[in-house]
C-alpha cells in the first residue's frame, strides 16, 4: 500500500507514523496503532501537528476500551488545540463511557449551540471511520444524552 511504502521511504517521518496508526485504528487494531503514534511524539514532540497524534491515542484507547485513558489523550489534543470541535465530540463520548453523564449532557449542550440539530444518527450519516470507532463514539454520545433524532 501507499502508507507502507511512505513508512519504508521515511520511517522517521512523524507524519508518516502518525497516518499509520489511524490506518491500524481504522481496521480495528488499535495495538499497534499506539506503538506508531508513541513514535510518531518521540520524534517530533513539539510538532506543530502534534494534536493529530493525541487524538489518534484517544480513539486507539476509546477502542481497547481504556476510557480513563483515552480522557488523558483527549485533553492533551485540547490543550494543544484549544476548541477543537472533533475533539469536544470524542470527549462527550468518552463523558458517556466513563459515567459522567452530567459533565457528557454539559458538554453535548453545548456542542448542540454550536450546531443545532446536532443527533446521533446525524453522526452515524456522516462519519467515516471504520463501524467499531462509529459505534463505540455513538454509543458514548447516548450515554452522555445526546438524542438520536
Amino acid at each position: 500500500t501507499a502508507l507502507n511504502r511512505a513508512l519504508r521511504l521515511h520511517p522517521n517521518s512523524a507524519q508518516v507514523l502518525n497516518a499509520v496508526g489511524h490506518v491500524h485504528c481504522d481496521a480495528n487494531d488499535p495495538e499497534p496503532a499506539i506503538d506508531y503514534f508513541q513514535r510518531a511524539l518521540r520524534l517530533s514532540p513539539l510538532d506543530p501537528l502534534g494534536y493529530l497524534f493525541k487524538g489518534g491515542f484517544t480513539l486507539a484507547y476509546m477502542l481497547i476500551g481504556r476510557f480513563d485513558e483515552a480522557m488523558k489523550w483527549v485533553d492533551e489534543t485540547l490543550r494543544e488545540k484549544p476548541g477543537l470541535t472533533s475533539a469536544l465530540r470524542w470527549k462527550a463520548s468518552i463523558y458517556g463511557h466513563l459515567g459522567r453523564t452530567e459533565e457528557g449532557r454539559a458538554l453535548v449542550q453545548e456542542l448542540i449551540a454550536q450546531r443545532p440539530g446536532l443527533t446521533t444518527r446525524r453522526f452515524q450519516r456522516y462519519l467515516q471511520n471504520a463501524q467499531e470507532i462509529t459505534s463505540i463514539f455513538i454509543d458514548g454520545l447516548r450515554k452522555a444524552g445526546l438524542r438520536e433524532e
